[in-house]
């Protein structure tokens, strides 16, 4: 006998009912350099850009400004102007003394402008085996200017990342524990292998709390863009780090231990 319940809706709906419908973008490879996130194959058009080289992140930084880039065709033809129109989406932030503030979140994502998906908060905790793991908890059409900014008893899941078994890297899922994307292997954090398709929306939302995934851990261990520099209380875990290396070993999800000493601290 044939089942006559209606089949999951595809994942490039958003969870958000009357958002208008989108274009759906296939699948790509992301790489951060800098300031900057193009694709794999396109080095030289970026697709978003950040306020500040997310390496050199200062351990007490507020917040990161997230905008997408959008080049649209001249509407002259003898023109040749390619700049790309900047939109701001969101603010990627970390309040100031954090891990004293019961207020706010130690990291999330405040939406610019009504009518998005809305503002997302970072959920930690640490696995059984040590690692970091983290929900991003979606608060429906909420913005910068809401108070309060979230609202609990109608969160939803946006989405989860959870450390590799083997290579290193975080795996991103979505609600359903479907996997949307996967974070470089050894030495690669910087990169985000996007494997589902999904909505513009969706695809904001997730390249930034990947940003400001790594945004987190190198803040709060003093990677610098010139070496790993950690602070006192942390200094003794791990002796002298001064290679260059050290900070996309963090991003990626290894030296786990030390990682997790600090992180934990500001959530």
């Amino acid at each position: 006998m044939e089942s006559i319940s209606d089949p999951p809706p595809p994942y490039s709906e958003s969870p958000i009912s009357n958002t208008p419908e989108q274009e759906t973008l296939p699948p790509t490879t992301l790489i951060l350099s800098n300031k900057s996130i193009h694709t794999e194959t396109a080095p030289s058009t970026p697709l978003y850009q950040v306020s500040q080289d997310i390496s050199s992140l200062p351990q007490k930084f507020t917040s990161v400004k997230f905008e997408r880039l959008e080049t649209s065709t001249p509407l002259k033809p003898e023109s040749k102007s390619t700049e790309p129109e900047k939109k701001h989406i969101f603010y990627l932030a970390h309040p100031a003394h954090a891990q004293y503030r019961k207020d706010v979140p130690a990291y999330y994502i405040t939406s610019v402008s009504p009518g998005s998906l809305g503002n997302i908060r970072f959920e930690v905790s640490k696995s059984r085996f040590q690692k970091i793991d983290f929900r991003a908890l979606l608060s429906p059409r909420k913005t910068m200017e809401d108070k309060p900014l979230f609202c609990e008893d109608v969160e939803t899941t946006l989405f989860s990342a959870k450390m590799k078994w083997t290579g290193g890297g975080y795996r991103w899922t979505d609600a359903r524990g479907m996997e949307v994307a996967f974070e470089g292997g050894k030495g690669e954090g910087s990169k985000l292998v996007v494997t589902a398709s999904m909505d513009q929306d969706m695809r904001d939302a997730l390249i930034a709390l990947w940003v400001l995934r790594i945004c987190g851990m190198v803040a709060a261990h003093g990677v610098w863009k010139n070496g790993f520099r950690p602070r006192e209380d942390v200094r003794s875990v791990g002796g002298s780090w001064c290679t260059w290396w050290r900070w996309r070993l963090i991003a990626n999800g290894s030296w786990s231990e030390i990682i997790i000493k600090r992180f934990m601290s500001f959530v």
